[in-house]
């Protein structure tokens, strides 16, 4: 499986506008976000705050880029997002359901009732005429835009390929629920050329139901599928591998947590497992930090309970990596 390269990573959180920081925030600080000066003046202050964070994101991403080098239609984005326009869409049902209706609501938000609006604002922001791709799966939404933006890459459909998770935090649904994600990531990929400074990825997924761990030698059957798909994604992973398990507390994540380490070599390798919040945006910043942190190469794999999967390996230059007979079959 080829790699692509990651020319460029830029997050915008709460906590600093660097994955580590991003990941260490306890909590969202009111008017952290001013899009006066992230954005401008004018024309972005009655967006939904995903869609701002994620124009500020992608924007930092393609700063000092080939993007502008590249012609419009040759470039793509993928975005990702789960509950990124879910306080909106409560503010309107409420309205419909007012006695004002649907006449009441705001002109410049009534488009954003589909969600790949949110995306197609940051196209036309950057000029991505090659395709804009909305992913929604549950959680593991980010990986999913990852990997469609290397296939699109590897296919040709274009030169280069945004790719942008975002997210704000979700209503108030009681005081048992949690509050979500906010902020967003984005990432440039283009086709890999060999260089050694340029970190890379690789990406895949999977789909394994509860019904399929539920039959007869499923759990069986599930693990030899999952072992063979990370076993060619890590493909010539360099010694020391390090892995991040991004789970919730389901049978798959389980399963997930007993078969992965099965299928790796080497008495080097290094697990950490993190529980998986609302939103798609924490499987996101993790990759951005295995991107923009110490050298070496990192396995981040998430799955959510009714069976989607997602498997990234992103390298990091400095790492040694094995030869082509040391790469690991299924």
């Amino acid at each position: 499986m080829s790699a692509v390269a990651v020319t460029a990573v830029a997050v915008v959180s709460p906590g600093g506008d660097s994955a580590t920081a991003a990941l260490g925030g306890t909590g969202t600080a009111a008017g952290w976000f001013d899009h006066r000066t992230r954005l401008g003046a004018r024309g972005y202050r009655y967006l939904p705050p995903a869609t701002q964070y994620a124009l500020a994101a992608a924007r930092h991403a393609a700063d000092g880029t080939a993007l502008a080098e590249i012609p419009e239609v040759r470039r793509g984005l993928v975005l990702a997002t789960n509950g990124g326009l879910g306080r909106l869409f409560d503010d309107m049902d409420r309205q419909v359901a007012s006695a004002e209706g649907a006449e009441g609501l705001a002109p410049v938000s009534a488009p954003y009732f589909a969600v790949n609006v949110m995306g197609n604002r940051v196209a036309a922001d950057q000029g991505l005429k090659a395709f804009a791709l909305t992913m929604a799966s549950p959680r593991t939404a980010a990986m999913d835009a990852v990997e469609a933006g290397t296939r699109a890459l590897r296919a040709g459909r274009c030169d280069l390929a945004l790719v942008a998770a975002t997210e704000h935090h979700l209503p108030d649904a009681g005081s048992d629920s949690a509050p979500g994600e906010e902020g967003a990531v984005a990432l440039v990929l283009e086709a890999s050329d060999g260089r050694q400074e340029m970190p890379v990825l690789r990406a895949g997924s999977l789909f394994v139901p509860p019904q399929v761990l539920a039959a007869p030698g499923g759990t069986e059957r599930a693990a030899v599928t999952i072992r063979a798909a990370v076993r060619r994604i890590i493909g010539d992973a360099a010694p020391g591998l390090r892995v991040r398990l991004i789970l919730d507390g389901s049978g798959l994540a389980e399963l997930i947590a007993r078969t992965v380490p099965a299928a790796l070599v080497g008495p080097d390798v290094t697990q950490h497992r993190t529980e998986s919040p609302l939103g798609c945006l924490t499987p996101a910043l993790h990759l951005a930090g295995a991107l923009t942190g110490e050298s070496g190469d990192t396995l981040l794999v998430t799955a959510v309970h009714d069976g989607h999967l997602a498997i990234t390996l992103a390298c990091r230059p400095g790492a040694r990596r094995r030869s082509p007979r040391q790469e690991s079959r299924p």
